[in-house]
């Protein structure tokens, strides 16, 4: 949920032209959709704690690479790989919490895992209050290596990496 809700923040501090916007608030649905779409397949023949430890994995990574774009192009690819990692991850995450979950408590564990999209969300304001809202938004030059929303996105993707080690 931090990389779906960024979207916002970074189009607040890089994009000003509404193809570019579109671009990058669109990318990570697009990668989620086909994540989604091949993880259910994939978590049945190599395994639902494999499937999502890949799956954070390549959101992790991707979203890191994103902090180092240097276009808007490279950003949306980057945003759509990592969507691709959150769509993965999302089925074996579900299924994982039914069955590890005691009998008779599927329902709360389904809830506790939704929950978490929330707490993500919060995590997401929190850093963009943090590292975003200290001064005026930087579009005059937004592909600057000391661009201040390359160390949102770089803090951003260390929710699914310690999500890949919580697995």
């Amino acid at each position: 949920s931090v990389q779906v809700l960024s979207a916002g923040f970074l189009i607040d501090e890089i994009a000003t032209v509404p193809f570019d916007q579109i671009a990058i608030a669109a990318s990570v649905y697009l990668g989620m959709f086909i994540g989604g779409l091949g993880s259910g397949a994939a978590a049945d023949s190599c395994g639902r704690v494999r499937t999502l430890l890949v799956s954070l994995s390549l959101s992790a990574a991707a979203a890191a690479a994103a902090a180092a774009a240097t276009s808007v192009a490279e950003l949306a690819a980057c945003r759509a790989l990592a969507g691709v990692g959150i769509g993965g991850a999302t089925p074996p995450l579900f299924a994982l919490a039914t069955e590890v979950a005691p009998r008779g408590q599927s329902g709360a564990a389904i809830i506790a895992v939704s929950t978490f999209w929330v707490v993500g969300q919060i995590l997401a304001a929190a850093l963009a209050l943090l590292l975003l809202r200290s001064g005026p938004a930087a579009v005059a030059a937004p592909w600057a290596w000391g661009a201040r929303w390359r160390s949102f996105a770089l803090s951003a993707a260390a929710v699914p990496a310690a999500s890949t080690l919580a697995v």
